[in-house]
């Protein structure tokens, strides 16, 4: 809620979703944005067709930064994108992962064929191959402005995985190191960079140039504002609140079920 009152006392509307597999939505499998970015533009033609919104920007986290890369480089009308904690590469993140389960001995053959197994089982259930999801491989064709956010602690998604992104990206980009792991708490300060970079992406209006000054919009009773404007919207996916787990903790552990299933 915190995130929320931030962005919508500036006179930003927010469209905020669980994916299929994920939080209140149907759906047994998630496949951390390779089915996920039809799932943005279906929202984002929802949006455009209601004829409320104007500028649209995507704010997503773990599978929902991921998914925000994957839908950014195919829709150049998108005014900003902030990014927390995407992977560059899921096998990457999964070899990194088995890199770090406390075996003595792992050999790199044993390894390859568990990833080629569990490749083969996904690939049957849900249509998406796993060597194939490299968020990376388009970010030289993505011009959109983005923040990139990562943990210094992330042990699940190394923080390497933002930097390589980061380093490659084609757009006007800024990058904010924060202290904590994946499922940590975001610090205010990030949520007001957010929250400016937002404002600035989503409200500037075209060939002005300086900033515009902040909208306040009057808080009700509850402490959330009475009302938002309704012109700008940012759609956030809420994949890391939505689950008792983060969604890429998700997917490891329904990967590590479907690989049980064949052994």
């Amino acid at each position: 809620m915190q995130h929320v009152r931030m962005v919508l006392t500036r006179g930003i509307t927010m469209f905020a979703f669980d994916f299929a597999g994920c939080g209140l939505s149907e759906g047994d499998y998630i496949t951390l944005g390779y089915h996920e970015r039809e799932d943005v533009s279906t929202i984002i033609s929802y949006l455009r067709d209601s004829g409320e919104v104007s500028t649209i920007a995507l704010w997503g986290r773990s599978m929902g930064a991921a998914t925000a890369l994957l839908h950014g480089h195919r829709d150049p009308s998108i005014a900003g994108l902030v990014l927390d904690s995407p992977f560059s590469s899921l096998e990457m993140v999964v070899r990194e992962l088995i890199d770090k389960v406390p075996l003595r001995f792992k050999p790199s053959l044993l390894v390859a064929a568990a990833i080629r197994m569990v490749r083969k089982t996904v690939l049957k259930r849900t249509g998406m191959d796993i060597l194939k999801l490299k968020p990376i491989e388009n970010v030289h064709t993505c011009f959109i402005p983005a923040l990139f956010v990562a943990g210094v602690n992330d042990d699940l998604i190394d923080p390497h995985h933002t930097h390589d992104i980061h380093e490659l990206y084609a757009g006007d980009k800024n990058m904010v190191l924060i202290d904590g792991d994946h499922n940590s708490a975001r610090p205010e300060y990030l949520v007001d960079s957010v929250s400016i970079f937002f404002y600035e992406r989503l409200c500037m209006p075209a060939g002005l140039p300086g900033e515009l000054p902040p909208v306040q919009v009057p808080l009700g009773p509850s402490g959330m504002p009475e009302q938002a404007g309704s012109s700008v919207s940012a759609i956030w996916s809420f994949d890391e609140h939505s689950t008792p787990q983060d969604a890429g903790q998700t997917a490891v552990r329904n990967f590590g079920n479907v690989a049980s299933d064949n052994v």
